[in-house]
């Protein structure tokens, strides 16, 4: 039985190696005490090593995670990387994982999370999914470590209890989701076609005294288009041809705030 559950898990992260780039490291756990998974910026604290021994394997993806399979609850995912915890856990086996961010300037260990971690790291939060085609979901039940400032943008999360499946970090972020907008907010931009399988044609029934913002993110909250909308400017045309299919939001913004907000569809 268990040649047949490595013989599958070989063959998942054979299909991954081939195109991303993948850090993994394996180990067979009988003890309590700190594991330390090298190159994958993971450590499992063992509570209780259970029926053993337990194996564990942990795989860093350096490709950004799907999105939202649903919509995106205002949170901005990493574009960088994930992690993947498979093996077999033996009964009564738990274990603590602690993962590692660092978007510092670090030739060493940095650059990792530059691009999320723009403030402060109080917003961070780490997300777990059983495989794909499952939705992405806060951890129930984890602790955030930003060490000595919450402005170094390096630090650690350690979730209580290690589950086999995926994990990524993401950064809360009301730009990137769109809530049911008031009919006022609904009025301010005009959204043609949407569907579409090509452009969006987005037009401004008011017009402004100050410059604004557009931006277009992904369902896992990456930005994939802005533009400034000059103060008497009436419509911008976003040319979507190097996007996927699938949702995004157009997101207005004036004076730093969402003044209105609205979900399209790509389908190409």
């Amino acid at each position: 039985m268990y040649l047949c559950i490595f013989a599958n898990l070989d063959y998942a992260r054979q299909k991954r190696t081939v195109s991303d780039a993948i850090a993994s490291n394996e180990k067979t756990i009988s003890t309590t005490g700190t594991q330390l998974f090298q190159e994958t910026n993971v450590s499992l604290n063992v509570q209780v090593p259970g029926v053993t021994p337990s194996i564990v394997r942990v795989h860093h993806d350096f490709v950004a995670p799907d999105p939202f399979q649903q919509s995106n609850p205002g949170i901005r995912l990493s574009d960088y990387h994930y992690w993947t915890i498979e093996g077999i856990f033996k009964s009564g086996f738990h274990a603590k994982g602690t993962f590692l961010y660092n978007g510092s300037a670090s030739a060493t260990a940095g650059y990792l999370d530059n691009t999320l971690i723009t403030g402060s790291e109080d917003s961070l939060v780490i997300l777990y999914r059983p495989g794909s085609g499952y939705n992405w979901e806060v951890v129930q039940g984890y602790t955030l470590n930003t060490g000595p400032s919450v402005t170094d943008k390096a630090g650690s999360f350690t979730v209580d209890t290690l589950k086999t499946g995926e994990y990524t970090i993401g950064i809360y972020d009301y730009t990137v989701s769109v809530y049911e907008n008031s009919e006022i907010e609904k009025s301010l931009m005009r959204i043609s076609p949407n569907p579409s399988s090509t452009n969006f044609n987005i037009e401004f029934n008011t017009a402004s005294t100050q410059n604004r913002q557009l931006l277009v993110f992904d369902m896992g909250g990456r930005q994939v288009y802005s533009t400034t909308i000059l103060s008497q400017q009436q419509q911008v045309l976003w040319q979507a041809k190097n996007c996927n299919s699938g949702t995004y939001y157009i997101i207005l913004m004036e004076g730093g705030k969402k003044i209105s907000g609205q979900r399209v569809v790509l389908n190409k």
